[in-house]
C-alpha cells in the first residue's frame, strides 16, 4: 500500500511539474520584448543626445556665451533646454531634434496653418504675399527657408510668454515676503492676459478664414445648383458620345468641392 501511494505521488506531480515548467516558458518571450523594448529605448536616447550634442556644438564657436548658458540649462531645466536650443537652430537642423512636449503640433495641421497664414497675409501685405507665392514656384527651397524664419519669429514671440510665465511662478514660490508675491502675481497676470489675448487673435483669425471658405462654398453651390440642367445635359451626351478610343472624361468624379469650386469659374 505505502508503494503505490508513492507511484500516485510521482504519476500526479509530473503534469504539474510540467504545467509549471510550461509557463516558464510562456513567460520568456514576454521578458524578451521587454526587453528588446527596453533596448530601443535606449537607442533612441543615445541618438537624440548624440543630436544634442551637434547641434550645441555648431552654437559652440559663433556664440560661445549663449553655449555655456544652455549647457547649464541642459542639467538644471530640460525642458527649458529644449525650447532654447530650438529656438537658436535653424529651421531645418531643428526638425532633426524632434518634438519635445511644449508645443505639439498634430499630423498635418502645418500645412493648413501655413496656407490660412497666406491667406491672411494676401490681405494684409499683398506686396510680401506676391514674393513668397513666386518663390514657392520658381524657388521651392528658399520658399520653405522663408516660411521657416516666419514660424521661427512667431515661435520666438510665443515661447518667451511661457518661458516669462516659469520663471515668474519658480519666483513667486520662492518668495517668502508678501510684498513680492503680490507683485509678481500682478504681473504673472498681466503675462497670462497677454497670452489669452494672442490665442484669442490666432481663433479669430482661423475663424474669419473658414467663414471666408464657408462663403466660397455656398457661392459655388449656389451656381452649381442653378447649372443643374446644363451640367447634366453635358454629361448625358458626354457618355452617349464616348468611344474605345476617346479618353474617358474625369472631370465629374473628383472630389465635390473641386467641382463646385470649378463651376463657380
Amino acid at each position: 500500500m505505502k508503494y503505490v501511494i508513492i507511484i500516485i505521488v510521482i504519476a500526479l506531480s509530473g503534469p504539474c511539474y510540467a504545467q509549471e515548467h510550461s509557463g516558464y516558458n510562456d513567460e520568456h518571450p514576454t521578458r524578451q520584448r521587454d526587453k528588446d523594448s527596453r533596448d530601443a529605448r535606449l537607442k533612441r536616447r543615445a541618438d537624440m543626445k548624440k543630436r544634442i550634442d551637434a547641434a550645441l556644438n555648431q552654437i559652440k564657436d559663433p556664440d560661445s556665451e549663449h553655449f555655456e548658458k544652455l549647457s547649464k540649462l541642459r542639467e538644471s531645466d530640460p525642458r527649458q533646454f529644449m525650447h532654447e536650443l530650438k529656438l537658436k537652430m535653424p529651421s531645418s537642423d531643428e526638425k532633426k531634434l524632434g518634438r519635445d512636449h511644449i508645443g505639439k503640433s498634430r499630423p498635418g495641421h502645418g500645412g493648413r496653418f501655413r496656407e490660412r497664414f497666406l491667406e491672411h497675409l494676401k490681405t494684409t501685405d499683398p506686396e510680401r504675399f506676391e514674393k513668397i507665392e513666386k518663390l514657392r514656384t520658381e524657388h521651392p527651397e528658399e520658399f520653405r527657408n522663408e516660411m521657416g524664419k516666419i514660424f521661427s519669429s512667431f515661435r520666438q514671440k510665443y515661447f518667451k510668454k511661457d518661458e516669462r510665465i516659469e520663471t515668474l511662478v519658480t519666483s513667486y514660490r520662492a518668495a517668502t515676503d508678501d510684498a513680492d508675491k503680490n507683485r509678481i502675481n500682478q504681473e504673472l497676470r498681466t503675462v497670462v492676459v497677454e497670452v489669452f489675448e494672442m490665442r484669442m487673435k490666432m481663433k479669430e483669425k482661423e475663424l474669419d478664414y473658414f467663414k471666408s471658405r464657408v462663403g466660397q462654398l455656398e457661392n459655388a453651390l449656389e451656381t452649381y445648383r442653378k447649372s443643374k440642367d446644363a451640367i447634366c445635359d453635358k454629361r448625358l451626351l458626354e457618355l452617349l458620345d464616348r468611344t474605345a478610343d476617346k479618353p474617358k472624361d474625369r472631370s465629374a468624379h473628383g472630389p465635390v468641392e473641386r467641382r463646385l469650386d470649378n463651376s463657380a469659374k
